[in-house]
């Protein structure tokens, strides 16, 4: 994970905002970004780092709002090798495994 990320996730629970932190677990195939990428998004919207751009990422930041709605842990898998991916303008051809985890406020 990046320091940045982390920097931010500490300001973001110093200030008392829940945080959904998604992180790649696995890949396999040509991906954009490789096991150990992260993001973080807070409950007020803020969010930082990446998992790759594009369709990938804005499915990942879906679920990370789910994340912060149900205040529990979820995982997907993304494919970039399907004709969907192709139209998205995703050409790496690779699979991703991202899990979200949930971070509580934290009261001061």
């Amino acid at each position: 994970m990046d320091i940045g990320v982390i920097e931010k996730i500490n300001v973001w629970q110093e200030l008392g905002l829940a945080v959904a932190v998604a992180t790649i677990v696995e890949t396999s195939g040509s991906t954009p970004r490789k096991a150990g990428a992260s993001l973080a998004l807070a409950e007020n919207g803020e969010w930082t780092g990446t998992v790759g751009g594009g369709s990938g990422e804005w499915q990942v930041m879906e679920l990370a709002r789910q994340v912060l709605v149900r205040s529990e842990p979820a995982e997907i898998e993304i494919r970039m090798n399907n004709y969907d991916a192709a139209a998205a303008g995703m050409i790496c051809g690779g699979t991703m495994r991202v899990f979200v985890n949930y971070l509580p406020s934290v009261s001061r």
